[in-house]
């Protein structure tokens, strides 16, 4: 579940020049359209078209295909790739640089899309029926149900990944709506996820426990 890579200063980040490739591996939000003769990414807060080069084993193409309809229709994603120039001939060639893409970390048709904030959260889980979210920070656990008072447990401790899974525990606070010393688990899991309402991808599942109900979703990393 650890990759490095900071959405930070992307529109600088993306500019590679003539002679010059980016071959770090970065977290990147942009647009995605892929069709025919088309294999286009444009990065949040830039202006360039990057031709995509899909290193995932064709997940990314499916992931797109699943969640549009249109011709030629925006798909809102966040990938970790590595940008560089684009490619010699072909119908790549026009495009101002490129983009590897080797992880596919969230798609969504219908979203917040560039305007969302995920800084400073380590991981963020929801589901649904009813709507739950949770905020996972290094000071804390955010709990928010529809219909509920949000709820803070603190701290957030994670135990050490193993076999693709990660553990976090809180403990709540004397605040309105809950008792002190009530207890939050959450286990994250690296195994893709779709919301069952939106269809949106994700990465990693989420299963919850708190107040005796088990809670199952998807979760993604922050930045």
């Amino acid at each position: 579940m650890e990759r490095s890579g900071d959405s930070s200063g992307l529109a600088e980040s993306t500019e590679a020049t003539e002679g010059e490739a980016l071959e770090s591996t970065q977290l990147l939000r942009g647009h995605l359209v892929i069709g025919h003769e088309v294999r286009s990414f444009k990065p949040c807060e830039s202006e360039r078209d990057l031709w995509v080069v899909d290193e995932t084993g064709g997940e990314l193409t499916h992931v797109y295909e699943t969640l549009t309809s249109g011709v030629y229709q925006d798909l809102y994603v966040v990938v970790f790739g590595k940008v560089g120039l684009p490619p010699s001939d072909g119908f790549g060639a026009d495009y101002s640089g490129s983009i590897a893409v080797v992880s596919l970390l969230h798609a969504a048709p219908e979203s917040h899309a560039c305007n969302e904030d995920l800084s400073g959260i380590t991981v963020q889980a929801s589901g649904n029926e009813p709507f739950w979210r949770i905020d996972i920070r290094d000071e804390g656990i955010l709990l928010s149900e529809l219909g509920s008072e949000d709820r803070f447990f603190s701290p957030a401790t994670g135990s050490a990944e193993e076999a693709g899974l990660r553990r976090f525990r809180g403990t709540a606070e004397a605040e309105a709506g809950q008792e002190a010393g009530a207890s939050i688990e959450i286990a994250i899991d690296e195994r893709a996820c779709r919301d069952s309402m939106s269809g949106a991808y994700f990465s990693f599942s989420a299963r919850v426990e708190v107040d005796g109900r088990e809670l199952i979703g998807c979760a993604r990393q922050g930045w």
